[in-house]
């Protein structure tokens, strides 16, 4: 997931360590901020297969071209076993405080929509994203321990990508596939529910409805003081009713009961199924790293979004 958003204890913890091994990892601005107060800078151990990479973005301690996983199958057995108790008492500190910052809302907030679908998914079930808040909410929220179990487009940003993805997954796995996506993004590219539809595939649609493109509406709120272009959309189209009309059993969830209920229901079904679950417009992303800022200004939770915003 983009380092703009990434969790609070790992973007803290990669911010104060002594060593930072990177793995074919490009180093942009949202992933470091402001890189003359980015502190591992001059303590990489970058390992890339393109040499343009190298002290790109940051001053590279060490230098290895090469695969990745050739890479490290030759240095592994050359490191010593070492716990380095004092780095991990502090990783775990990091974690404590994280947990602090968390959201613990009873509302449909997408936090308890991620919660839930952790609950009442199979381990085997396939889960795909489309492109916005959602992407970082899933990213961060959802958990999973099979290999190959979660498709995102990862830094591309290509909304629409998720309903296709969902179709070739549930083709080439026969598992079932829920989507995670925001209006914005399934309004790119919701005419493939027809193929799901037709090819009766055991695919999920839940579909976070804010009624405005959140990710950079986010950006205007925070970082451009409340000046919104092209963002604040407020559709008037009927979600629920458009899926149905496309041969989906569709419903709407506004409450976490409901949406267990109707997610437990849907994912019985050998064919589309559609949930909607409207959130609040300002419902944001945390933490977020500010632009040009560095990590010790990250905005960790929702009341540091209300100071920002003036509130």
């Amino acid at each position: 997931m983009e380092g703009m958003h990434g969790h609070f204890a790992s973007t803290k913890a990669m911010n104060q360590c002594d060593c930072l091994i990177a793995l074919g990892a490009r180093f942009n601005d949202r992933s470091t901020g402001d890189r003359t107060r980015f502190a591992p800078s001059g303590k990489v151990v970058r390992v890339d297969i393109d040499s343009s990479e190298f002290s790109k973005t940051l001053d590279d301690r060490v230098e290895v071209l090469g695969d990745v996983k050739a890479v490290l199958q030759r240095l592994t057995p050359l490191v010593a076993s070492n716990t380095h108790e004092e780095w991990g008492r502090r990783v775990r500190e990091l974690r404590a405080e994280e947990k602090g910052y968390a959201d613990y809302r009873e509302t449909l907030t997408p936090k308890r929509i991620m919660d839930i679908i952790n609950e009442e998914r199979d381990p085997e079930t396939v889960v795909v994203t489309d492109v916005g808040q959602h992407q970082m909410w899933a990213a961060q929220y959802l958990t999973f321990d099979r290999p190959r179990s979660f498709i995102t487009s990862g830094g591309l940003g290509t909304m629409g990508f998720g309903l296709g993805a969902s179709i070739g997954a549930a083709l080439a796995t026969g598992r079932h596939v829920i989507l995670v996506t925001g209006d914005g993004s399934f309004a790119m590219n919701m005419a493939e529910l027809i193929t799901a539809v037709d090819n009766q595939l055991p695919i999920t649609v839940v579909m976070l409805d804010n009624r405005v493109l959140g990710m950079v509406r986010q950006m205007q709120s925070l970082f451009k003081r409340q000046r919104y272009s092209q963002t604040t959309l407020d559709r008037k189209v009927d979600y629920v009713v458009l899926a149905q009309a496309f041969g989906a059993r569709a419903t709407r969830a506004t409450t976490p009961e409901e949406f267990a209920a109707q997610l437990s229901a849907a994912l019985l079904v050998d064919g589309p199924t559609f949930v909607e679950c409207p959130i609040d417009k300002d419902e944001f992303v945390t933490p977020v790293l500010q632009i040009g800022a560095s990590m010790d200004e990250l905005i960790v939770n929702m009341d540091d979004v209300k100071a920002k915003m003036g509130r």
